[in-house]
């Protein structure tokens, strides 16, 4: 524990204790959903006022300054998917306010997503992270060991905490360690166990790929890892290869292993109890099931309850997930699982294991880029790019350059402009995809 710890710790815990005590509240689902739409509604009110899209929408629907149940706005809002919200990207966001960054996609979409956000939007779902962390028993104060990419303009590794240097002071502050890599090779997770070793952290958040590889790999140690009374590992961005891989990497570190649920478009939506199945932060999102898969997963559509710059009106977010036997198809508290949310590997050479996030990472803010492939050959690796356009060459160096501080062979890819990407068998259109044998394209 540090000082630092000590000062997060005291500056979080009335957010905590507030959190906890509107969550624990045993509402009935009818109060919880009356809850929600006086949320929505409030939002509503100063969307429709300062928003031109939905300025246009009520004016063009009818829609009325106050929703009168969920029914109505299920009936009067549209579903919105992502190539509507970047099609009109600009009219769906506030005019008050300049943004303060902006929230980009990547690594489980093709396609990446651009929205301006608030700062004060971090504020609404800060809290909601460290309540969930506390059923593990985690606390602020705990020194906590992350697994992490960092921006690849950043440069990786130590020149990447160099390059932001308010992140790494900051981590020192509390005690926190951060390995900034996309690379999760063998190798580079076997050092990781040992950085973890001497770090002697209270919890663990990574890349739940990270997590596998790192557990498999150090099961050696499995005495010398339990003994650090780890509280518990907590996994993000993806799921597991398996259930059994989840349970290896529990049995490992001797402790639970929590997951989180989210995304670059929301921050924090949903995260796991104890006993496995989600809990939804309900009022900062309205969750609804969609379409049902054939595998019998629903798709996720979120609508946003709080002031954000680019607010979300049932936004698919492109996630499927496995509901409650029971409970209802809107309104969303709990649900069972997060289904088929996975990345892949981009293989290297020298046996290197990327990340494909980092990939997303180096093109998703590039002005014309409208979708991108990482496609996997035998003997090669190109990046494909649906753009606006022909490339310039300084943007193709931007990229490389973004590319090689991430690994250097990945700066020698091939970059080649294309009109439509590669589709699976499933006819879906993967971020990473291997290569035809026929070489068609």
């Amino acid at each position: 524990m540090t000082l630092g710890g000590k000062l997060k710790k005291r500056l979080l815990r009335r957010e905590i204790e507030r959190r906890l005590q509107e969550y624990t509240r045993p509402y009935s689902d009818e109060e919880a959903l009356e809850v929600q739409l006086t949320l929505f509604n409030e939002c509503w009110r100063k969307m429709a006022r300062e928003i031109p899209f939905y300025r246009d929408l009520q004016r063009e629907r009818g829609i009325p300054e106050t929703i009168a149940s969920w029914e109505e706005f299920l009936e009067l809002f549209p579903v919105m998917r992502r190539q509507d919200l970047n099609k009109k990207r600009t009219a769906m966001a506030s005019v008050t306010r300049k943004p303060d960054f902006m929230r980009i996609t990547s690594g489980t979409t093709s396609v990446p997503v651009q929205m301006p956000a608030w700062s004060s939007e971090l504020s609404f779902t800060r809290p909601d992270r460290w309540m969930a962390r506390t059923w593990y028993g985690i606390q602020p104060d705990d020194r906590g060991f992350y697994i992490w990419g960092n921006p690849p303009a950043m440069g990786t590794g130590m020149k990447g905490m160099q390059d932001h240097p308010r992140t790494f002071l900051y981590d020192k502050a509390v005690g926190d360690y951060r390995l900034p890599s996309y690379d999760f090779s063998e190798d580079k997770m076997r050092e990781c166990g040992q950085r973890l070793l001497r770090h002697r952290p209270g919890y663990v958040l990574a890349y739940s790929m990270a997590l596998d590889t790192l557990a498999r790999v150090n099961a050696h140690l499995r005495d010398e890892l339990r003994s650090l009374g780890i509280k518990a590992v907590v996994g993000g961005s993806e799921g597991f290869p398996s259930r059994d891989r989840m349970r290896l990497v529990g049995e490992v570190f001797g402790c639970p292993v929590a997951m989180e649920y989210g995304s670059y478009e929301t921050g924090l939506m949903a995260h796991t109890r104890p006993q496995g199945t989600y809990a939804v932060f309900w009022r900062n999102y309205f969750l609804e099931a969609g379409d049902e898969g054939p595998d019998g997963a629903r798709i996720v559509r979120v609508t946003s309850l709080y002031e954000r710059c680019f607010p979300l009106v049932r936004y698919e977010i492109g996630d499927e997930i496995e509901l409650m036997e029971e409970g209802g198809e809107y309104g969303l508290r709990s649900f069972q699982a997060v289904v088929g949310r996975t990345n892949s590997f981009v293989l290297l050479g020298d046996g290197a294991q990327i990340h494909t996030r980092a990939v997303g990472h180096c093109v998703r803010d590039i002005e014309g880029v409208v979708a991108f492939q990482i496609v996997q050959g035998r003997d090669n690796l190109t990046l494909s790019l649906v753009f606006e356009g022909d490339l310039p060459g300084q943007v193709e160096q931007i990229i490389r350059s973004r590319l090689g501080n991430v690994h250097p062979l990945l700066a020698d890819v091939r970059i080649r402009v294309v009109e439509t990407l590669l589709q699976s068998a499933a006819g879906k259109t993967p971020v990473i995809i291997d290569e035809p044998e026929t070489g068609a394209r």
